[in-house]
């Protein structure tokens, strides 16, 4: 009956909104590429009639193979923050980092992912895509995971229309980080906690997993320290993974809404 694979897509599409898990379509395959200022990068946008624009930067992914092997493609399999921007309200960006999702792009190389991974560079070409979409709308809120964090501040920092950023266990002084861990140094990468704190209109909140072994909290607190009107929220997960928040939407949630 061709009613019959309608009703089974429905049923499906029902499922994987109300589990938010591995069911939700990768955004290699949702969206669209649009070329930055010197990148190609992969955006998925949902529009809506209102006047403020969220948006959705995701963590480092898999930059490294293993320690001393970088990646051919360092995009994950599950981003956790695309199920949340599936659950935006409002109009919401996933705005794609450079080399993410993105297969055709003759620019890309394991530098970009790696050392310069939050460089002028690749900043400036976010910049240049997010310009191009938030043209009709009056605020822009930043919300980034990890990696994704750092590269929300940044930009935050350069959209006169930013009124708010959360960022979530947001690897926010790369140079603390790298030396922690024993990594390579982040050459030609810019770091946050150095940048000029942001302007006291913005709201921020910074969300601290409590027993993150990736990202420690008093990095973020020193951060936060620096910035005016910025707020702490501690999120307690009864497991220690760095990306284990996706169980928490709810207290999530209650992050973004200090900034409402």
């Amino acid at each position: 009956m061709p009613l019959l694979p309608a009703i089974l897509n429905m049923m499906i599409y029902i499922f994987c909104s109300i589990m938010l898990t591995a069911c939700q379509q990768l955004p290699s395959q949702a969206g669209k590429t649009v070329q930055g200022k010197a990148f190609i990068h992969r955006v998925i946008e949902q529009r809506v009639d209102n006047d403020t624009l969220t948006v959705y930067i995701e963590g480092d992914g898999r930059p490294w193979r293993s320690r001393y092997k970088k990646a051919h493609n360092p995009s994950s399999k599950k981003p956790p923050l695309y199920p949340l921007m599936l659950k935006t309200s409002g109009s919401s960006l996933y705005l794609g980092r450079p080399c993410y999702f993105v297969e055709d792009d003759a620019h890309c190389s394991n530098e970009w992912w790696t050392e310069q991974r939050y460089s002028e560079t690749v900043v400036s070409s976010m910049n240049a895509v997010l310009n191009s979409y938030s043209q009709h709308y009056k605020k822009l809120v930043f919300i980034g995971h990890s990696g994704g964090a750092t590269l929300a501040v940044l930009l935050a920092a350069r959209q006169a229309k930013t009124s708010a950023v959360i960022t979530i266990a947001g690897n926010l002084d790369i140079l603390a980080w790298t030396q922690y861990h024993g990594y390579s140094p982040l050459t030609g990468s810019l770091n946050p906690i150095d940048q000029t704190p942001l302007t006291a209109n913005i709201c921020q909140v910074h969300v601290i997993a409590a027993q993150d072994q990736v990202i420690q909290e008093r990095w973020i607190r020193a951060y936060s320290q620096k910035q005016q009107g910025s707020k702490i929220f501690i999120l307690t997960l009864k497991d220690s993974a760095h990306n284990d928040f996706a169980k928490n939407w709810q207290d999530i949630t209650k992050a973004m809404q200090q900034c409402q």
